[in-house]
């Protein structure tokens, strides 16, 4: 694990046994922000659609005109349930991963450098970067940030909780506001990302790695 080889402090037991409320978090921050019972109540006002509207249709009464209407109803209406069912599937399965893969992995405390790259009023894309020791880049992910954990980096820096491979979709907390965010590694080369560096403030934040305290 590079976070040991750096010194950087990784907690003895598994993370969700470490921070609580970290699992549960992980639903909260998924992308998807809608029951399944949406896409069910969807459901019955198609079918009655479908259904009034076929007797007119068998007879042709609809004409050409109507007929283009109708497909598109009917079609983009299925079209539109059957995507936000789709997202629902690929979101329980995200969420399940990542809860068992916090329930197998230990936290691994980061220095890191947040930098947005969209903004919404409640969230942040992100490309964090978690530094070496030598302020180099170690690897890059995509996090969704909700503000409150983005305001709560000083300049875009800070040490943030991180478990998984650096190499794929992982999960990374902040533990100043208890949030957990499933993230996404970049596509960048590893050439392309910045090289060692000199800063006070990320000097600052491999001590904190170095010495961190999960209880904190």
């Amino acid at each position: 694990m590079l976070a040991r080889q750096y010194g950087y402090a990784v907690t003895p037991r598994p993370a969700a046994q470490m921070t609580p409320w970290a699992l549960a978090e992980i639903l909260a921050s998924s992308g998807y922000r809608f029951p399944p019972w949406t896409v069910l109540t969807a459901l019955p006002p198609l079918i009655l659609v479908i259904v009034l509207t076929s007797p007119a249709l068998l007879s042709g009464a609809l004409g050409f005109p109507g007929l283009f209407l109708w497909m598109g109803l009917t079609g983009g209406g299925s079209g539109l349930i059957l995507a936000l069912w789709a997202g629902l599937i690929e979101r329980r399965r995200r969420t399940r991963n990542m809860a068992t893969m916090i329930q197998r992995e230990p936290w691994q405390a980061w220095p890191c450098r947040a930098e947005s790259t969209h903004q919404s009023r409640s969230h942040v894309v992100t490309r964090v970067s978690l530094l070496a020791p030598d302020h180099s880049v170690a690897a890059q992910h995509t996090v969704r940030f909700r503000m409150e954990t983005w305001q709560a980096m000083t300049d875009g820096y800070g040490v943030l909780l991180f478990a998984g491979d650096l190499r794929f979709a992982s999960v990374i907390a902040d533990p100043r506001t208890r949030r957990t965010y499933l993230t996404s590694p970049t596509q960048e080369d590893a050439a392309e990302r910045e090289g060692p560096r000199s800063s006070a403030v990320e000097d600052e934040l491999t001590r904190q790695a170095i010495g961190w305290i999960f209880s904190q």
